[in-house]
């Protein structure tokens, strides 16, 4: 049996031992990353992808890390160099094996080594920036509940879920005066017969409220979402002189799963227009959901 060794170079060096995947380092921006993997065997690297880039931050830009190879003592011996990190590189950095026709894209065997490098950037707190949709299947097992685990090499980790589990998932990151937000849209279907319909969820300026402060003459933009595994209706309730303008985008996806949006909008509000805005979703045989939003016009 052969050992790989995991070496990162010139900040700090440590071995991995054997039944630990893992080692996990934080560094600072701008900081260069050097990984010097040793095996008595052919290894190569896998390391983050090239992650998308928010609007605000073009100027930071990706180049793949550089890598290189050559033996002593009879040894194979790779290393990675990265100049100048920035928060585009943290994630996992893998050292396997080259006997495997899927060089970066499989479970990670016992006897390899892995690194989770997290660069630390009080400008940009998180890696991830884009709204994003995860699409899976309902998870739930007889007899089990629902669990919510966090792994700072992974994020917010949900076992056992229900279809009633679907809808925005918001993580929010802080540190000082900075703040930044991810819009998860989870979507979870069912081989099963569909028994209830998940309520929707309600929105004004892309995040979810329940509450909303408006000055006279101002615009109210509300969007309602839904995603369903069936077939369905969405419509708004709102207060009796209100008068405003409603579209309906139906079935935004053609997978079995359905989702749609509807805007309620009036160009400029009024005191007339102060009340409960709701949002319902209907389906043949199945109970209404609705959502609620209070408009208070100041």
């Amino acid at each position: 049996m052969y050992r790989i060794t995991c070496i990162l170079v010139s900040l700090f060096t440590w071995s991995l031992v054997t039944g630990v995947n893992y080692e996990r380092r934080t560094i600072n921006t701008g900081d260069d990353i050097q990984l010097q993997c040793e095996s008595e065997f052919p290894v190569h690297w896998c390391f983050p992808p090239n992650y998308e880039s928010p609007d605000e931050s073009k100027s930071i830009t990706y180049t793949s890390p550089a890598i290189m190879k050559h033996t002593r003592n009879s040894k194979y011996i790779t290393t990675l160099v990265v100049k100048s990190a920035n928060y585009m590189y943290t994630g996992f950095y893998h050292c396997l094996k080259n006997d495997t026709d899927l060089p970066c894209n499989r479970d990670i065997q016992d006897s390899e080594r892995s690194m989770y490098v997290y660069v630390q950037d009080p400008e940009n707190l998180m890696v991830i920036k884009s709204y994003k949709v995860v699409q899976v299947r309902d998870g739930k097992l007889p007899n089990s509940d629902t669990t919510v685990t966090y792994d700072p090499t992974k994020g917010y980790i949900i076992k056992y879920f229900t279809l009633r589990d679907s809808g925005d998932y918001i993580c929010t990151a802080e540190y000082r005066d900075k703040q930044e937000e991810l819009i998860c849209d989870v979507r979870i279907t069912s081989t099963n017969p569909v028994t209830y319909l998940v309520s929707p969820t309600i929105k004004r300026m892309s995040k979810v409220v329940k509450e909303v402060f408006i000055h006279v003459d101002d615009e109210l933009r509300l969007v309602c979402e839904t995603s369903q595994s069936t077939h369905f209706q969405i419509q708004w309730n709102f207060p009796e002189k209100s008068k405003p303008d409603v579209l309906v985008n139906r079935c935004l996806s053609q997978s079995v799963i359905c989702s749609s949006n509807s805007t309620l909008a009036i160009s400029r509000v009024s005191s007339s227009d102060s009340g409960e805005y709701t949002c319902l979703v209907s389906a043949r045989n199945l109970k209404t959901v609705r959502t609620t939003v209070k408009v208070q016009v100041q």
